[in-house]
């Protein structure tokens, strides 16, 4: 019998209310590049922690930008978020006199420690790759928001723009947050579900799936990516499938 590569869909969608989520792909362990850090402990990390924050995601949308072309391979997704967290692991478990910029720190060098680890297991586990490096990311720019709301964070005008779409990402998953529980629930849960049993081999050899939208809302849009892994769980290929509106 024909073995057929296992499908994973991974959900965006938007309500008309404006929500939008992950679903099926929506954070701990010290550096993983195994070299000592070259930065100073902190002295005072109530007003280092911010601009070594900075420092450190300006190098890591530059290695972004440095490789926006080429292969975005296990090393280089773990050198992004290497490249950042050079910079601020020194804080962890640091002694904030601000208590609240503490908790924020410890929460976002956690964050970015998985995203150094996690991209180990894309070739055996990627749907827990997946999960860990959005989860990541979501967590990331959660706090990032906080730190710019609260605290007034920045960075030079080069990066503006990076920082201000991770804080609109920010803003989106608060939405997110509120929405109500069984939509969520599908959208990041049923759906895809449906979606994947739902496919069937046509005589001509495309795979195809009709799924009805089974919440109660009105989606402004919903993008799908459908992935298909290897027989280690591994990806193979991905597409993107997407509709304007799905009632």
């Amino acid at each position: 019998m024909r073995r057929f590569p296992i499908i994973l869909v991974c959900c965006v969608f938007a309500l008309a209310l404006g929500l939008v989520a992950c679903g099926g792909v929506s954070s701990n362990s010290a550096s993983s590049s195994g070299t000592a850090s070259t930065v100073a402990a902190p002295q005072d990390p109530d007003v280092e922690f911010m601009p070594a924050l900075a420092v450190g995601l300006e190098d890591r949308w530059k290695y972004s930008d440095q490789t926006k072309d080429q292969e975005l391979t296990v090393d280089k997704r773990k050198q992004l978020a290497q490249s950042e967290l050079d910079h601020i692991a020194i804080f962890k478990g640091a002694n904030f006199k601000d208590a609240e910029l503490g908790k924020l720190a410890e929460r976002y060098i956690v964050a970015v420690e998985d995203s150094v680890a996690c991209p180990s297991v894309i070739d055996t586990d990627y749907i827990s790759f997946a999960q860990r490096w959005s989860n990541s990311y979501t967590e990331r720019s959660l706090v990032i928001k906080e730190l710019a709301d609260k605290y007034g964070f920045k960075v030079s005008d080069e990066y503006q723009s990076s920082l201000d779409k991770v804080i609109e990402d920010a803003k989106l998953s608060e939405v997110e947050n509120s929405a109500p529980d069984d939509i969520l629930k599908a959208v990041k849960e049923g759906i895809p579900a449906a979606v994947v049993s739902a496919f069937q081999k046509g005589d001509d050899g495309v795979y195809r799936a009709t799924v009805i939208n089974p919440t109660r809302a009105n989606f402004d849009y919903y993008n799908l990516t459908v992935c298909l892994l290897d027989s280690k769980g591994g990806l193979a290929e991905d597409f993107p499938l997407g509709t304007n509106t799905w009632a």
